[in-house]
């Protein structure tokens, strides 16, 4: 599991992160130790809901490609 979030301020997603981070684990989820924080949500977007910053698109599809990579089908 990977988590993300994005949040109005700039510490929101960071802190709502953390926690899901935690409760996930409990759950026997497995997380991928990275976040992705979207911090000024209001302004991160465009109105197609794609990311306005190239490095934060770049990030976005590492992060999933880290994610697929950590799939098991076993």
């Amino acid at each position: 599991m990977a988590v993300l979030g994005a949040s109005a301020g700039m510490f929101g997603a960071v802190w709502a992160q953390a926690e899901l981070r935690k409760v996930a684990a409990a759950l026997g989820a497995r997380v991928i130790d990275r976040e992705f924080p979207v911090a000024s949500a209001n302004d991160a977007f465009t109105a197609d809901g794609e990311l306005v910053d190239a490095a934060l698109r770049e990030e976005l599809a590492d992060l999933c490609a880290q994610l697929c990579g950590a799939l098991s089908f076993a």
